[in-house]
Order: C-alpha cells, then sequence, then structure tokens
C-alpha cells in the first residue's frame, strides 16, 4: 500500500489523458478540444514509437513524461523527450527526476545511442544533474 508520500511512476493510460493534459499546461498552451482527447490518447497508445509514463501519488497523477524513438538514416535508433510536467505543488521533490529515469529506461530498452530533449533556461540545471549535456543549438518552427 502507497504511504502518503510515496510516488509510482507507470505507464501512460488513456485514462490519464485529461490529468495530464491539465499539468502539461505548464509547458505548452496547446490543448486538444475535450471530446478528442480519449481518441487521441489511444491513437498515441498503439504508437509503438512512442512512450508515456505518469507520476502518482495516492491516485492523483501529479506528472507526465513522453518520449519518441527515432530511426536515423545512417542507422540506429535515437530518442526525443518531449512533455516533461510536473504538477507545481510537487516541483522540486524529486517527481521530475524519477519521469526523466523512467523515460532514459525505455530508451535503453529500445537500443537507443542517445537521448535529445529541448528545454528553456531555467531547467538546464536540472537536466544536468540528470546527466545531460548542453548541445548545438534548438529552433523551431510553430505551424
Amino acid at each position: 500500500m502507497a504511504t502518503k508520500t510515496e510516488v509510482i511512476i507507470r505507464n501512460f493510460s488513456f485514462q490519464d489523458m485529461e490529468s495530464s493534459v491539465k499539468i502539461l499546461q505548464r509547458v505548452s498552451i496547446h490543448t486538444p478540444e475535450a471530446s478528442k482527447m480519449v481518441d487521441i490518447a489511444k491513437q498515441f497508445l498503439k504508437n509503438d514509437r512512442c512512450y508515456a509514463c505518469v507520476a502518482e501519488c495516492n491516485g492523483l497523477t501529479i506528472g507526465i513524461g513522453c518520449i519518441f524513438i527515432i530511426e536515423r538514416i545512417r542507422g540506429g535508433s535515437a530518442a526525443v523527450i518531449e512533455d516533461i510536467a510536473v504538477h507545481e505543488e510537487w516541483s522540486n521533490k524529486g517527481v521530475g527526476k524519477l519521469i526523466v529515469e523512467k523515460l532514459i529506461d525505455y530508451a535503453r530498452s529500445k537500443n537507443c545511442f542517445k537521448v535529445n530533449l529541448v528545454t528553456n533556461e531555467k531547467n538546464i540545471i536540472f537536466y544536468e544533474k540528470n546527466g545531460f549535456k548542453k548541445d548545438l543549438l534548438s529552433m523551431k518552427l510553430m505551424l
């Protein structure tokens, strides 16, 4: 039985979609239509190149992280971490670290040779503490 502060990292399921989208508002303003959330989650779960996990405490979703596996033209697989977010009440309590560890383990299980991510300046120290190093420059085009 979980103690009051025990955090469990488990696989994402379509039932987690609504709570995960709310938490993800901390990192992105994109919100799918409520009527489409379950279908979007089910489609995501069908894709074997995508994986998401959630952090849960006492039955409440308190964090989420996603990773995507890509096949390189030169061979081998790499992974890209996206959408890591933790409920503000759980920030700086080790939840993000647990999510990152789970995603890295997933990348290893898929024989990825590297894991990339994009973050903002305020999160660089967090990711460096989790083994990441600054590399190159990121750019994006919003469509």
